[in-house]
């Protein structure tokens, strides 16, 4: 950190070791300086951008999964229901003839 100042000097930040001291940069290899800080900036934020929309995108694709499975439960449990009717109403209408026969066989 940069000593502090006395009256009537400005407070410089810390030499980060890549700037001479006027503050531009003694390497340009090594230190690119504040404009491509900046820049480096703007990528990090869209690489956090870019996480935060694949991970949105990761939970709609997962909501959606869950969606698809719901409804193939639901279909399932609605098949076996259609199913168990189905043998009951066979049943019945077996039974139906059974007694209509017992009925005919009484009456002659």
């Amino acid at each position: 950190m940069a000593a502090p100042a006395s009256h009537g000097e400005a407070v410089r930040p810390c030499n980060r070791g890549h700037e001479n001291q006027e503050g531009r940069a003694v390497n340009q290899d090594r230190a690119p300086g504040p404009a491509h800080d900046a820049y480096e900036g703007v990528i990090s934020m869209y690489l956090v951008q870019e996480l935060v929309s694949e991970r949105s995108r990761s939970r709609m694709h997962e909501a959606e999964q869950q969606r698809h499975s719901r409804r193939v439960r639901t279909l399932r449990r609605a098949r076996r229901m259609e199913h168990r009717a189905e043998r009951r109403m066979i049943a019945a209408w077996r039974r139906a003839a059974e007694l209509r026969d017992a009925v005919e066989l009484a009456e002659h």
